[in-house]
């Protein structure tokens, strides 16, 4: 998909969508004009990332590409046009105000969007983006990969981080410059939440103060914001580890706590959980080498058929220690690092201290080499 591959986390809580001619005090309409879509149905779909449903509103374009849809949003809301239910589509966010499209429905992703302040300024993000690409680079490493080309894969991770460095500096720039825009808001979540650093999450914070005393207080984009960044301190880089007591395969309790004096990995797994099966031999690798030097593992399951857990411990040949409630999501060690997806870890070092978090694959093991002492 292009051009909408960050943006996917536009807000849209309460929308209502017409194709009536009646306007209502505070509305949107939405005019446009796609070459080659004489006749062809257009799609509207809200886009929202913690929505079970999402709607989706569709016309018929007249015989000159012309559509136009109608409609009332509570706050700046993040949407897609297609012309069809496929990958090719056009994102953008749409406010109480008239908004023009113009361009092709052979290539729908490249056509200009022009009337909303708020999709002006998330246009600038998508620039960012195009100057800083670290695709190319990202395709060049996967070969070097394959090939088993260790010298030209240091290159360009090097490289890679460097793009990332100034992407980064840049798109702050923009929530700096625009701080209470949708895109800015829906930047620093996905930015700012992912990393789990706790320098990263006083900035949050320091926005999120911002936005308490600001007009949009009370939109579902700081609402669910505040709420995300509450929980991603629960597994914040440099704060000190939650302990949590659990029964291991045998029903002995054993705490976290335990394993202080030595680097622990706690990883949140599952025996139904193919992604984290897939990191198995990951793990398997750093305890092989890392086991003597201090450092252990600490599985948490989401399991609720032990019987299956313990044959997944067992065919994986997971040899450290392993705990679990048996709770499924609702595993009290999981909400207590707000654990929201698996694999999920996180990386305590000999005082407690949340060093690192979701080391997966080859990561792993270079960050063991690199910190372990």
């Amino acid at each position: 998909m292009k051009y909408i591959a960050f943006f996917l986390l536009g807000f849209l809580p309460h929308v209502s969508l017409s194709q009536s001619n009646s306007k209502p005090k505070s509305s949107f309409v939405l005019r446009g004009q796609l070459a080659n879509a004489a006749g062809k149905q257009i799609y509207l779909r809200e886009t929202v990332f913690y929505k079970t449903h999402n709607r989706v509103d569709s016309t018929k374009a007249d015989p000159n590409g012309r559509f136009t849809f109608r409609g009332t949003v509570k706050e700046p809301s993040y949407y897609v046009l297609q012309t069809s239910l496929n990958d090719q589509a056009l994102g953008f966010y749409i406010e109480n105000k008239p908004i023009y499209i113009r361009g092709s429905a052979d290539s729908i992703y490249t056509a200009t969007v022009t009337g909303s302040p708020e999709e002006t300024i998330r246009q600038q993000y998508d620039l960012v983006y195009k100057k800083f690409d670290d695709y190319p680079l990202y395709l060049k490493l996967e070969e070097s990969k394959s090939k088993g080309d260790t010298v030209s894969q240091r290159d360009l991770n090097k490289q890679m981080k460097e793009v990332e460095s100034r992407r980064n500096a840049a798109l702050f720039e923009l929530v700096q410059k625009y701080p209470l825009a949708a895109a800015s808001v829906n930047h620093v979540g996905n930015y700012y939440i992912p990393g789990h650093e706790l320098p990263m999450l006083k900035i949050a914070d320091s926005l999120l103060s911002v936005y308490e005393s600001s007009s949009i207080a009370s939109s579902q984009q700081v609402k669910y914001f505040r709420n995300l960044w509450l929980n991603a301190k629960k597994s914040a880089i440099g704060r000190n580890a939650s302990d949590f007591v659990q029964p291991d395969t045998s029903g002995k309790p054993i705490s976290l706590s335990t394993f202080r004096g030595r680097y622990v990995l706690v990883d949140f797994w599952a025996s139904w959980c193919q992604p984290c099966r897939e990191e198995s031999p990951f793990l398997v690798k750093a305890y092989q080498d890392f086991s003597k030097k201090n450092f252990t593992i600490l599985s948490v399951s989401l399991d609720r058929d032990k019987s299956k857990w313990m044959k997944a411990i067992a065919k994986d040949q997971l040899n450290w220690s392993h705990v679990s409630d048996l709770k499924f999501w609702d595993n009290e060690a999981a909400k207590q690092y707000a654990v929201t997806a698996i694999p999920f870890n996180v990386l305590v070092d000999p005082k407690g201290t949340i060093i690192a978090v979701n080391l997966r694959g080859d990561d792993l093991h270079s960050f063991l080499q690199a910190n372990l002492r």
